[in-house]
């Protein structure tokens, strides 16, 4: 091959790799007011808790989060909270923001909408209950929505919030692949999905004690999904 399609050759394959190094903001539309990623210039990151609290793993989390002296956005299941409001306490106590995953994590588009309003209510009333009243921020099961969603969300003053990062520890992800894939992909504004209640054992706990330093390391700061939102590029 002729140097000139050397050159040529070179040039294209850079430009792709720019092209996917960037990172896209991939908010839904204004009524939905649905975040998935935040445009900013800044370095900083989001990481979310979902489905606690629960004496099992978040205890452990708090220890970690305490040590590396940042906060994160637990998004919490209203039943769970009436269950372990002790555990809920001390979440609230560490500073560290809640936001409503409804009372007993139905998916969406399975339920009516008044069965919908009623978890979001419920779940606000337990976290008003025990001292918390900013429960602005809503995070449906699965991310999944119902076309009637969005209104019941601008009804109720609430905005959606989505990750561009599963970390899938869910499914049990070994804790150096959940490493390794945030490494490789990460950028400012993520949000950042994790849970801390999964059934069986949590590769959470691993993951988060590697992962926060390294990013750490790598100039990240730590926020909460309403302090990242601020940040967003006007």
């Amino acid at each position: 091959m002729k140097k000139h399609h050397l050159q040529r050759l070179a040039a294209v394959v850079l430009a792709l790799t720019m092209l996917f190094s960037i990172c896209l903001p991939l908010s839904a539309g204004k009524p939905i007011r649905a975040y998935y990623h935040v445009s900013t210039t800044e370095k900083a990151i989001a990481l979310t808790f979902d489905d606690g609290p629960h004496p099992r793993f978040t205890d452990s989390i708090l220890e970690i989060l305490e040590k590396e002296k940042i906060p994160a956005t637990f998004f919490v299941i209203g039943s769970n909270v009436e269950a372990y409001p002790d555990v809920m306490q001390r979440v609230i106590t560490a500073g560290h923001e809640i936001g409503n995953h409804t009372y007993r994590h139905p998916i969406v588009k399975t339920v009516t909408d008044e069965e919908m309003a009623w978890e979001i209510d419920k779940t606000d009333e337990i976290l008003r209950s025990i001292g918390y009243s900013g429960n602005g921020l809503f995070r449906p099961p699965q991310g999944k929505f119902s076309d009637t969603l969005p209104a019941l969300l601008e009804k109720t003053n609430k905005t959606a919030i989505l990750w561009n990062i599963d970390t899938r520890d869910w499914a049990h992800t070994p804790s150096e692949e959940i490493v390794s894939t945030i490494e490789k992909n990460v950028c400012g504004g993520d949000i950042i999905l994790f849970h801390d209640y999964v059934s069986g054992e949590s590769t959470t706990i691993p993951a988060i004690k590697k992962l926060i330093p390294m990013l750490k390391e790598r100039g990240y700061q730590f926020v909460t999904v309403s302090e990242l939102l601020s940040l967003r590029d006007s």
